[in-house]
C-alpha cells in the first residue's frame, strides 16, 4: 500500500525487539491501537520458532515473513467463514447458512485485503466471534453472566483491534433492554457484567497509558484528528478515493509543520509528536465547528450515507492493475478527483452489483425480521449502528468500507431465509425452486466470475 498501512507491520517488529508499542526503545506509541501489532508480533514469533526448529540455518527475510502474516490472514478468514457458517445455521436451513458463508468467504473483496498489511480481516474475524459470542449469551435463557463477561471480554479485544466500539455498552443496553422487558433494572445489570468483562481487557492498557502521559486515553490517542477531519470543509461521498488527503493537504499539513517544525509529514514524526498534534487538532476542530458547525454535520450525514449504501470497490480494479508484470501500486489513483482509469471497469462494476444484490436482499431480511418480531438480528443490528455513529460523528474513508461485510451477509441469509418461503416456477411440469436458492444461485455464479477473475487472472481486460 507504498506506506499507507506498512506501519503497523514495523510496530509489531518493535514489540518483538521492545517488549511492547514502542517506537524504539525509549519512544511509547500512543497513535495506533495494539490489536494489530500484537498480532502480527504473535505471528513473527511463531515463524521464527518454527524456522529456528526446522531450518536452523536459514536466511530469514522481510518478503518470507510477510507472506507468513499473508497465510495467517487468510487463515483467519477461513475460520471467519467457519464461524459464521456456524453462527447462521442455528437460525436458517442448512442450505442457507452453507451457500451464505461460501458467498461471504470466496468473494474476491474479502481475498484482496488478505494481501494488505491491515487490520481488517483481524478484525473481521473478531467481530464475527464477538458477536456470536453476545447473541448466544442474550439468548440463554437465564442469562448466564459468565457467558456475558465472556462476550464483554471478547469486545474488549476486538475494541483493542479498533475503538470504535469503546461505545457499544450505550448500544448493547437496547438489547438487554429487551431481552429483560419490562425490568430496567435487570438491563442495567446485565449492561454492568458486559461493560466489566470489555473492562477487564481494555483497562490494563488505559493503565499504561495513563502511567505513561498522565491522560486518560482508552485505547490510542486518535479522537483530536478524528474529529477535526469533520470540521475542516464539506468533502464528496466518494468509497474510492482516499478523502483524507484532501483536507490533510494543506490544512492538516500546516498545523504538524507548526506542531513539529517538520514541512512534510512522516509518519516517525506523527508518532513522536502525536500528543501535541493531538492537542493542536483538537483545539483547532473546536475553532471550526464554533465557526461553521453546518460543515461537521453536513459530513456527519455524508457518512452516514456512505456507511449504509457504499463499498469501496475500487480494491478490485486495483489488483487487476497489480498484475501486470512490473507493475506496481501508485497512490496518486486514490487520490480526491482522479479519474481511476488505470484498469478496466468491468470486474470493479460487477463487483458493485454483487455487493448491492447482497445489500438490497439483507435489507428485506431485516424488513422481516421487524415484521416477525425475530430477536435473531437485534445484536448485529445494534452493533452494526454503533459503528454507524462512530464513524458518522468522527470520519469516514477508504480503508474502513470492510466492517460491513459481516453484517451485509448476515442480514442477506435473513433475506434468503424470508424468500425461501416462496416458490418460482421455472419450467412447465419440472418441480418449484424456492426463491432464496434462486438468487443465492445467481449471486453463486457472478461471485464465481470475480473471484476466478481475482485468483486466475481470466477476463483481465474486462
Amino acid at each position: 500500500m507504498d506506506g499507507m498501512a506498512e506501519e503497523y507491520y514495523f510496530l509489531g517488529v518493535n514489540i518483538i525487539k521492545y517488549g511492547g508499542m514502542y517506537l524504539d526503545d525509549r519512544t511509547p506509541v500512543f497513535s495506533r491501537p495494539p490489536g494489530y501489532p500484537v498480532f502480527l508480533a504473535g505471528v513473527l514469533t511463531a515463524w521464527d520458532t518454527v524456522e529456528n526448529i526446522l531450518a536452523p540455518e536459514k536466511i530469514r527475510t522481510i518478503d518470507d515473513s510477510i507472506a507468513v502474516i499473508y497465510l495467517s490472514q487468510g487463515i483467519l478468514l477461513a475460520l471467519s467463514t467457519a464461524i459464521l457458517f456456524l453462527w447462521i445455521s442455528e437460525h436458517f436451513s442448512l442450505r442457507n447458512s452453507f451457500l451464505t458463508a461460501i458467498l461471504f468467504g470466496c468473494n474476491p473483496y474479502l481475498i484482496i485485503l488478505i494481501g494488505l498489511l491491515h487490520y481488517s480481516i483481524l478484525h473481521i474475524f473478531s467481530l464475527i466471534v464477538s458477536c456470536y459470542a453476545l447473541s448466544s449469551a442474550v439468548s440463554t435463557r437465564p442469562v448466564l453472566h459468565p457467558r456475558l463477561i465472556g462476550a464483554g471480554v471478547l469486545w474488549g479485544l476486538t475494541t483493542l483491534i479498533r475503538p470504535v466500539t469503546l461505545i457499544l455498552p450505550f448500544f448493547a443496553v437496547f438489547l438487554f433492554l429487551n431481552r429483560s422487558r419490562p425490568a430496567c433494572s435487570t438491563a442495567l445489570r446485565y449492561t454492568v457484567i458486559f461493560t466489566l468483562g470489555m473492562l477487564i481487557v481494555i483497562l490494563p492498557y488505559t493503565l499504561r497509558n495513563y502511567h505513561l502521559t498522565r491522560r486518560i486515553i482508552p485505547v490510542n490517542a486518535q479522537a483530536g484528528i478524528a474529529f477535526w477531519g469533520g470540521t475542516v470543509r464539506e468533502l464528496p461521498r466518494d468509497p474510492n478515493h482516499y478523502r483524507w488527503w484532501g483536507i490533510w493537504y494543506p490544512d492538516g499539513q500546516q498545523i504538524y509543520s507548526k506542531v513539529t517544525g517538520k514541512p512534510r509529514y512522516d509518519v516517525v514524526t506523527y508518532i513522536r509528536d502525536n500528543l501535541a498534534l493531538e492537542d493542536a487538532l483538537k483545539e483547532d476542530a473546536i475553532r471550526r465547528f464554533l465557526r461553521r458547525p453546518q460543515i461537521y454535520f453536513y459530513n456527519v450525514f455524508q457518512n452516514a450515507l456512505t456507511i449504509t449504501v457504499d463499498i469501496n470497490s475500487i480494491f478490485i480494479k486495483i489488483f487487476q492493475a497489480l498484475q501486470t508484470p512490473g507493475r506496481t501500486f501508485d497512490n496518486r489513483w486514490l487520490k480526491i478527483y482522479n479519474p481511476q482509469n488505470f484498469a478496466p471497469d468491468g470486474m470493479q462494476n460487477l463487483f458493485k452489483v454483487f455487493f448491492h444484490l447482497i445489500s438490497l436482499t439483507g435489507l428485506f431480511g431485516i424488513a422481516w425480521a421487524m415484521k416477525d418480531r425475530d430477536p435473531f438480528l437485534l445484536a448485529p443490528g445494534l452493533v452494526f449502528l454503533c459503528f454507524l455513529t462512530a464513524h458518522s460523528i468522527t470520519f469516514m474513508d477508504l480503508m474502513y468500507y470492510y466492517f460491513k461485510l459481516p453484517f451485509n451477509f448476515l442480514f442477506f441469509g435473513y433475506g434468503i431465509h424470508a424468500l425461501d418461503r416462496y416458490n418460482i416456477q421455472l419450467f412447465p411440469r419440472q418441480g418449484k425452486l424456492p426463491l432464496g436458492l434462486a438468487v443465492q444461485g445467481i449471486l453463486a455464479i457472478i461471485v464465481t466470475a470475480l473471484t476466478a477473475n481475482v485468483i486466475f487472472g481470466l477476463w483481465s481486460g474486462v
